[in-house]
C-alpha cells in the first residue's frame, strides 16, 4: 500500500480482521430521527463482498496491530451519460473511538483513488449524513494530500408504511417475475436507467444465479397497462441475512408515538420495534416509472403484497422528478449529501449541472 506511516499502516482486510471490523461498526450508533446501529453479522468481510467486487479496508496502529478505522470501496458498472461505466463507492468509513483525531484519513483516501485509477474506473462517489457536518467536511474541504470531491446533491432515503389494503386501479395490473418475464421485466429497468447517473446496471443472469444475496426472480415486480406494456418496474429486496439495522433509540417524537402503538398507523407512519430489536424491511430497489403518478401507484400495489413487513425503504436524490410526491407521504426520512470524485476532468459534471441526467443512488446497494 502507499500509504504508510511510521504510527499507522494502511491493509486489505482480511477473514482475521472481522471481529474487529465488526466491533468498530457497532461501537457507535448513526444519528439522526432513528439512532440505529449498522452492522453486517456474522462476517462483514463477506457482507461488504457478498453483492459486488468490493475492497474492505484497515488502518492498524502499528504498535499494537488493532484496527483504528476501517473503510470499504464498491466498484460496480453504473450508467453514466447512457453508458455502463466502473464506478467506485467510498463507504463504511469508521474511526474507533479511542483513534479519532488522531488517524490521518486525507491520505488514506487518497491513496485508495490513486491505488484505483488506473483500472478503468471513471469516477468515486461518496455520501455524508446530512446532520454529520464533520463527515461533509471531511470530503469537501480543499488539501494538498486530499483529492476534491464535488457536492452533487442531496439524497432521501425514505421510510414508508407497507399497505394495508389492497388498492384497485383501473386499466393497470401488478404482476411479479417469473422465468417467462424476469427478462423483458430487466430490459425495461436498463433501459430506463440510462437515462439516470449512476444508476447500476442489471444482468438477468446475474440476478438468475443469485449474485445479490437475498435478491431472488420473485422479488421483481411490473406494472403493466391495458396494453400489456410495462410503465414501471422494481425489486422487493430482503438484505437481512448480511445486513442489519438495530434500533438502540428514537428522537423524541418518533418515540412519542411509537409508545402508544396504534398512533403510528394512524399517522400513516411506520410501526418500529422497541430498542434493541432489529428492523424488518425490505428495499425498493432498481425500480422507475413513467411518472410520478405510475411510481405511486407501484409501490402501493407492490408494497401490499409484502405487507408482511412493517415498512419498506425508498431511495432517491433531490433532483428525481418523483421526489416531491413521494415525501407529501406520511414518512420518516434520513438525508444525507452524494459526491462524487471525477476522473475524468469533469467533463460529463459540466452536462449535470445542466440537468441533462438526473442521479439515481441505489439504496439496496449502500
Amino acid at each position: 500500500m502507499s500509504f504508510q506511516s511510521e504510527k499507522y499502516s494502511f491493509d486489505i482486510a482480511g477473514d482475521s480482521d472481522s471481529r474487529s471490523i465488526l466491533a468498530i461498526m457497532e461501537e457507535e450508533p448513526s444519528r439522526g430521527p432513528l439512532s440505529i446501529i449498522h452492522t453486517r453479522r456474522p462476517d462483514p468481510v463477506k457482507s461488504f463482498t457478498a453483492d459486488c467486487d468490493c475492497e474492505v479496508y484497515v488502518i492498524r496502529d502499528t504498535e499494537n496491530g488493532e484496527a483504528a478505522t476501517i473503510g470499504a470501496c464498491d466498484f460496480r458498472k453504473l450508467y453514466i451519460n447512457g453508458e455502463a461505466r466502473q464506478v467506485g463507492y467510498f463507504h463504511g468509513l469508521r474511526v474507533a473511538k479511542k483513534y479519532r483525531g488522531k488517524v490521518p484519513l486525507s491520505p488514506f483516501l487518497k491513496s485508495l483513488i490513486d491505488r484505483n485509477s488506473g483500472n478503468g474506473t471513471a469516477c468515486f462517489i461518496a455520501t455524508a449524513l446530512a446532520d454529520n457536518p464533520d463527515g461533509q467536511n471531511f470530503l469537501e474541504k480543499k488539501r494538498d494530500a486530499m483529492p476534491s470531491f464535488v457536492k452533487i446533491c442531496g439524497y432521501d432515503v425514505i421510510a414508508l408504511s407497507t399497505c394495508r389494503k389492497a388498492r384497485s386501479i383501473k386499466g393497470f395490473s401488478l404482476r411479479q417475475a417469473d422465468d417467462s418475464n424476469v427478462e423483458s421485466i430487466i430490459n425495461y429497468i436498463n433501459e430506463k436507467g440510462k437515462g439516470y447517473l449512476f444508476y447500476p446496471t442489471l444482468d438477468v443472469a446475474e440476478v438468475r444465479a443469485g449474485r445479490y444475496p437475498g435478491l431472488r426472480v420473485g422479488d421483481f415486480y411490473c406494472l403493466e397497462n391495458p396494453d400489456g406494456g410495462i410503465v414501471a418496474a422494481g425489486a422487493a429486496w430482503d438484505q437481512s441475512s448480511y445486513k442489519q439495522y438495530i434500533v438502540q433509540n428514537y428522537s423524541t417524537p418518533i418515540k412519542f408515538l411509537n409508545s402508544i402503538s396504534r398512533a403510528t398507523p394512524f399517522f400513516g407512519l411506520p410501526r418500529l420495534p422497541k430498542p434493541g430489536s432489529n428492523l424488518e424491511f425490505f428495499t425498493l430497489s432498481f425500480w422507475s416509472a413513467e411518472n410520478a403518478d405510475i411510481f405511486n401507484i407501484f409501490i402501493d400495489l407492490v408494497s401490499f403484497e409484502r405487507n408482511r413487513y412493517p415498512f419498506y425503504l425508498v431511495g432517491i436524490t433531490e433532483a428525481h422528478p418523483f421526489r416531491n410526491s413521494l415525501r407529501k407521504r406520511p414518512c420518516i426520512t434520513i438525508s444525507s449529501v452524494l459526491y462524487v470524485y471525477d476522473l475524468e476532468n469533469n467533463q460529463w459534471l459540466t452536462q449535470l449541472s445542466g440537468k441533462s441526467r438526473v442521479p439515481y443512488l441505489e439504496c439496496g446497494l449502500l
